[in-house]
């Protein structure tokens, strides 16, 4: 599918390279062409309007134009052009300086001015035409002038060349970079669809646990229809529990899931994490005193209490706090400590939730806030969760503009720091 994608728009990259590249290099070409041109005309107009006056008050006289008697020295009078001719009213020659191309020239078009090639000559020339008409409108001749312009159109079609080739240079250099570029552009996005092909995958593998636990107890019960409840209690208390863990891991999907599609709204207040902190710690005191555990929590005295707030949404911070200092507990055995600190620095405020777990080794650091990611085998039996709870905590702290990071020795514990700004 992306091999695909990644052709096509590789054609379209060079393909709108190549239309801007045929638009600019034609615009280049007809400007060169025109500019060529008008000094061409330039030249033949300069020398054909004097001409042509003298030739016209001779005709006016009934006289042979002197001019042209003299061949020689009419060549001499104007060198720029390269061939003068004087024809009568049926278009017969009367005198030309250069016979071989005022033969070939032509005479009778709609146009004053033309490009021709003359064979005899093997040469292209810039032609003007005058025609000259009595008051009666009687034709009475034509003066010509031709201009050799082999020069000007060997350069137009040297140009040419050279626009020809670096269009084939530059759709080579196109395709080379169209080919690179899609495939950078298209990482993000094979990216998002292998991790949603994962996501639905784990998903759906998480999700036939608990159902599949829910159903076997259910067989049970059902097999025991004479029993009473209590003496399927603990079937029923099995079937609870895991229907918990659902309804869990049913709202962490679906965190995440409006989280990536951007449909959750983070409000933005300021918060004093002081009693957010010790809120979240009360909750969690039964948990680790269940466990075993010393719940150690270190606040700012009362006095720098107001230098710790930040400005976001007070419910998923409490949230974030929650998933670290619960995974905390998880992770650490009994007769441990967990300890919650809280330090302002400055313009932020560091929040630092430690333990004395099992830890975390140094491959598993750089992948511990994927979606469903749980480590190693002492992990997943010590947490039993489905992995998603830092990675709700990393998208509530991105989505506070802050910084996660975490520290840790496997058998020596964990210290993950969270970075607000104040």
């Amino acid at each position: 599918m992306f091999s695909s994608a990644r052709a096509k728009l590789t054609l379209l990259l060079t393909g709108l390279v190549l239309l801007l590249y045929i638009l600019t290099a034609g615009s280049i070409y007809l400007w060169m062409q025109r500019l060529t041109v008008e000094d061409e005309d330039h030249i033949l107009l300069t020398t054909a309007r004097p001409l042509a006056a003298n030739v016209l008050n001779a005709l006016n006289h009934g006289q042979f134009p002197q001019l042209f008697v003299d061949l020689k020295r009419l060549e001499t009078l104007y060198p720029k052009v390269s061939a003068i001719v004087l024809r009568d009213a049926l278009g017969h020659v009367l005198a030309g300086t250069n016979p071989k191309v005022a033969k070939s020239l032509p005479y009778a078009y709609s146009l004053d001015k033309q490009t021709t090639y003359v064979p005899d000559d093997h040469a292209w020339y810039r032609v003007i035409s005058i025609h000259f008409t009595n008051q009666y409108g009687q034709s009475e001749g034509w003066l010509q002038l031709a201009l050799n312009v082999n020069h000007d159109v060997e350069s137009l079609a040297r140009l040419r060349q050279v626009l020809l080739w670096v269009g084939v240079g530059g759709v080579a250099l196109a395709l080379a970079a169209g080919f690179f570029a899609s495939h950078r552009a298209l990482q993000p996005i094979a990216r998002s669809w292998r991790r949603q092909q994962q996501f639905v995958a784990d998903a759906s593998h998480e999700l036939r646990t608990p159902i599949a636990v829910i159903q076997a107890n259910l067989d049970v019960v059902l097999g025991h229809l004479e029993q009473t409840v209590l003496d399927n209690l603990e079937w029923l208390s099995a079937i609870k529990e895991e229907a918990r863990r659902l309804a869990r891991l049913t709202d962490d999907l679906l965190t995440l899931a409006r989280a990536d599609s951007n449909e959750i709204a983070i409000q933005r207040a300021r918060v004093p994490l002081v009693p957010v902190l010790r809120e979240v710690c009360e909750a969690m005191c039964p948990l680790a005193e269940a466990k075993g555990l010393r719940l150690q929590v270190e606040l700012p005295p009362p006095g720098r209490e107001g230098e710790a707030v930040v400005v976001g949404d007070a419910d998923r911070l409490r949230q974030l706090f929650a998933i670290l200092i619960d995974n905390a507990v998880k992770y650490t055995p009994e007769g441990g400590t967990v300890t919650v600190r809280l330090v302002p620095h400055g313009r932020f405020v560091r929040v630092h939730v430690q333990d004395t777990g099992i830890g975390i080794r140094r491959d598993e650091l750089r992948r511990i806030f994927d979606r469903f990611y749980r480590g190693d085998q002492a992990r997943v039996r010590a947490a039993g969760g489905a992995g998603l709870g830092l990675a709700i905590a990393r998208w509530i702290v991105q989505m506070h503009r802050g910084r996660i990071t975490v520290r840790s020795t496997p058998g020596q514990g964990s210290e993950f720091t969270v970075v607000l700004r104040a």
